[in-house]
């Protein structure tokens, strides 16, 4: 790992110059020429040096304490985000505690052990204090006691914590690629099947038009029904990958081929995507770069920067389905 002492003796400058130019205060930097400070800046960034946030807070007598919730790993996609939030532990040296599931009462003991503490934080969905409201006035208290927290990408615009950083996956931007997808393929009419969200928002952007939203399999079914006289290609986009399959079963059900009979797109990439007798075209979120930047964006609120939310954009993947 890079230290200041490397980057000093790369240049020829002594260790408090570097120490100050790479500083979260904005005091120190600017108390560095601004030619040197750049310098000190590029060589940093060439150097991979990596601000040991542990260490600082030691010095300062803190402790820093950081607690990461994530949903029991059922697929892959929880396993990317969980490596990426490990290797950005590392990178940032930040001691961690992870933990897979949610209970009220393991938030509760964190919130208590911790919410004296300015420095430290936490990284989750916003998911269990939706679903545990008895959890409101403890992150209210935690917040208002230095307390930082990061939320990863949620797709439910009402599901946003107040006072947190979101680090995630631009949902309207991955809707808008399958959207736009179908609308360059010439498709007449286009279905969603999922709940409003972020990504119906962006398919129909993509497609330049609002789109029927389908809530239930019986109104999927209802669609190939109205078209098994004839008519147009069904063409579906969907909220994620097993809604996706499960309407590549209703086509083989009824002896048509997806991709040509007909078209759909799903949503993340999981294992599912490509273990279909068809392999789903779906929509890619890279859940290890989501992972990364969260530590980031925390090691730097813990270092008491300024940081705003992060959206990471997803990319269409064209497999057989669409």
């Amino acid at each position: 790992m890079t230290t200041l002492r490397d980057i000093a003796d790369e240049l020829g400058v002594a260790v408090s110059v570097v120490s100050r130019a790479l500083s979260s205060d904005p005091a120190k930097p600017a108390a560095v020429a601004a030619a040197t400070r750049r310098r000190i800046q590029e060589t940093a960034a060439r150097m991979q040096y990596r601000r040991n946030t542990a260490a600082a807070a030691l010095r300062k007598g803190q402790n820093i304490g950081i607690g990461v919730w994530l949903p029991e790993a059922r697929d892959g996609l929880s396993c990317r985000i969980a490596k990426g939030i490990g290797e950005g532990a590392m990178r940032d040296n930040l001691p961690m505690f992870l933990s897979f599931g949610y209970t009220a009462d393991v938030f509760s003991e964190f919130f208590r052990v911790s919410s004296h503490y300015a420095h430290s934080g936490l990284i989750s969905y916003a998911v269990p204090f939706v679903r545990f409201p008895e959890l409101t006035a403890e992150l209210q208290r935690y917040r208002d006691n230095g307390g930082k927290m990061v939320m990863l990408s949620c797709y439910f615009s009402d599901f946003q914590i107040p006072g947190a950083v979101n680090v995630g996956i631009d949902d309207v931007y991955g809707g808008y690629l399958a959207g736009a997808h179908f609308r360059e393929l010439g498709v007449p009419e286009l279905f969603f099947y999922g709940v409003e969200s972020k990504r119906y928002r962006g398919v129909c952007e993509g497609f330049g038009q609002t789109v029927p939203r389908l809530d239930s399999s019986e109104q999927v079914a209802g669609v190939f029904n109205r078209r098994s006289s004839g008519g147009c290609l069904p063409a579906f986009a969907t909220a994620s990958d097993s809604l996706a399959a499960e309407i590549e079963k209703m086509t083989l059900e009824r002896h048509l081929i997806p991709g040509r009979d007909v078209l759909v797109i799903g949503y993340g990439d999981s294992e599912i995507a490509f273990s279909q007798p068809w392999p789903l075209t779906t929509i890619r979120q890279d859940m290890y770069q989501v992972g990364l930047q969260a530590v980031g964006a925390l090691s730097s609120m813990v270092a008491g920067e300024e940081v705003k939310d992060v959206l990471i954009k997803p990319e269409l993947i064209i497999r057989t389905t669409a």
